[in-house]
């Protein structure tokens, strides 16, 4: 689940990067997409762990 997670973000790093060297001038876009998809990426390991750690100590 992670995984996938990792490599979806790759491959839109990816594109940005590819936007960005046609585009020069959308830099601020791009960094501001790029936040997004870290800050996503945060809430989705937060999440995950928070589930993780219910079930260590035996609460659902």
């Amino acid at each position: 689940m992670i995984l996938l997670g990792v490599l979806r973000s790759v491959q839109q790093r990816q594109r940005l990067a590819l936007r960005q060297r046609r585009q020069p001038q959308a830099r601020f876009a791009m960094g501001v997409e790029l936040l997004t998809i870290a800050l996503a990426e945060v809430g989705e390991i937060d999440r995950l762990a928070v589930k993780g750690f219910a079930q260590l100590s035996g609460r659902r």
